[in-house]
C-alpha cells in the first residue's frame, strides 16, 4: 500500500519515503546511544539494555521520559532532611 501524494511524485516520492525512514532511524539510534552512555553514570530505573531497546523501539517519546525522569528537578525531594545531606556547592 502506497501513499497517493508518494506515488504520484514518481521516482522522487520514493527517494523521498527513503530518506525519512533513514532519517528516523538514525534519530532512533542516536537517542538508543546517547542513553546508553548516559545510564551507566545515573542511578535508573531500569537496567541500561532494557532503557537503550526501548529509546531505540519509542525514539523521541522515550528519550524525553528518560530526560524527565533522571534530569529534571521537579522529581528532587527537597525536604530540609534530604538537602541536610547534600554536600555544600563548590565556591565559585
Amino acid at each position: 500500500m502506497t501513499s497517493p501524494i508518494l506515488s504520484g511524485m514518481g521516482w522522487f516520492g520514493t527517494a523521498l519515503a527513503v530518506a525519512l525512514v533513514v532519517g528516523v532511524a538514525i534519530v532512533h539510534l542516536s537517542f538508543a546511544v546517547a542513553v546508553l552512555i548516559d545510564t551507566p553514570r545515573r542511578r535508573v530505573l531500569l537496567p541500561t539494555p532494557l532503557w537503550g531497546l526501548a529509546t531505540l523501539l519509542g525514539g523521541v517519546l522515550v528519550a524525553g521520559i528518560y530526560y524527565a525522569l533522571h534530569y529534571a528537578t521537579c522529581f528532587e525531594d527537597r525536604s530540609p532532611a534530604h538537602s541536610a545531606q547534600r554536600p555544600p556547592a563548590p565556591p565559585e
